[in-house]
């Protein structure tokens, strides 16, 4: 019976985390014109110019992410850029005319945008999940506890969808499902104490 409710509570939990989560990614998405503004600028990468610029603006935007190591949302945006270089690179590439110089450049350029694209998703998903840990521990109620700790793992669980084979982020899911067991287990041991 406990473990029905404990079940039906997480999925309530889990709904309405992930519909926040979209909720703020709108409205994340309506504050970032600057970010589409640099993106559009990745677009039409046809000359070495125009794939020197754009280059250019992810590792500026990558390096402001890393010197403000504590805006978590900042590493979510260069991972963001990273996207779209790439899939604007990958769409020059398919392009006849380009020369053969053009093309080493370019995926020259791909290399270097892959290493930056995985480290900013990891670390946005550490920092993201540690502040949002951090945060359920500081709640009171237990379901406050496991609602935040839940936004924690979905921040997990959307970089290991691109990288499953992370052991760190594999290993950061699991403490926060310990977590969450061990903030139930702590709930109902208080619960039977009151009770007895």
């Amino acid at each position: 019976m406990v473990m029905l409710v404990a079940a039906s509570a997480r999925e309530i939990v889990v709904r309405r985390s992930f519909a926040r989560y979209l909720v703020e990614q709108d409205k994340h998405q309506g504050r970032s014109r600057e970010s589409s503004e640099s993106s559009s600028r990745l677009v039409n990468m046809q000359s070495v110019s125009s794939h020197a610029s754009a280059l250019r603006v992810v590792q500026k935007r990558s390096a402001k992410a890393d010197a403000s190591d504590s805006d978590p949302e900042a590493h979510l945006e260069s991972y963001r850029l990273c996207v779209d270089y790439l899939a604007s690179a990958e769409e020059a590439l398919r392009s006849p005319n380009l020369t053969p110089e053009n093309r080493v450049a370019l995926r020259s350029g791909q290399d270097r945008v892959r290493t930056l694209q995985k480290h900013h998703l990891l670390t946005w998903a550490r920092s993201s999940a540690r502040s949002l840990t951090h945060e359920a521990q500081q709640r009171a109620r237990l379901y406050q506890k496991v609602e935040v700790a839940n936004r924690a793992l979905d921040c997990i669980d959307s970089a290991l969808k691109v990288y499953p084979d992370e052991e760190e982020l594999n290993e950061s899911a699991g403490a926060v499902r310990e977590f969450i067991t061990s903030s139930r287990v702590a709930h109902w041991v208080e619960l039977a104490e009151r009770a007895a």
